[in-house]
């Protein structure tokens, strides 16, 4: 009987524990038309997209320009887009290290890019995003 058991968790385990991946496992595109300067509170109207693959770097693309953010480490979990949560990648770019934050706070999905620590008024925004894929 415990080798019945143990043969129907061996079998089934992999496939719970696959239901469960993470946000940060996955590959998704983050599109925004919009952002806001933190520094400043002003809201800017700029179309661009964040791909996340993984452990690969994070890119932001706006239009023709590609900036490339390599991880670090990651913070939290997040394994439902569709409810609340984050994961916050500690990144590096150009020789500084910052933080990028893709959250859904009461249904609004934003990311927040924060390179202050660098220096005070290094790039500090946060971009709401219309749609995911």
């Amino acid at each position: 009987m415990i080798n019945y058991i143990f043969l129907f968790c061996f079998i089934l385990c992999p496939f719970l524990v696959a239901g469960q991946s993470s946000l940060a496992d996955q590959h998704l595109i983050w599109h925004s038309n919009r952002s806001n300067e933190l520094h400043s509170n002003v809201e800017v109207a700029a179309t661009c997209r964040f791909e996340t693959h993984a452990n690969n770097p994070i890119q932001l693309v706006y239009s023709s320009e590609t900036f490339s953010f390599e991880i670090v480490s990651v913070e939290g979990t997040w394994n439902n887009i569709n409810e609340d949560g984050f994961l916050t990648y500690v990144v590096n770019y150009q020789n500084h290290q910052g933080h990028i934050k893709f959250e859904r706070i009461n249904n609004v999905i934003a990311v927040v890019v924060d390179f202050t620590q660098a220096a005070a008024t290094a790039m500090h925004q946060r971009y709401i995003i219309s749609e995911t894929e």
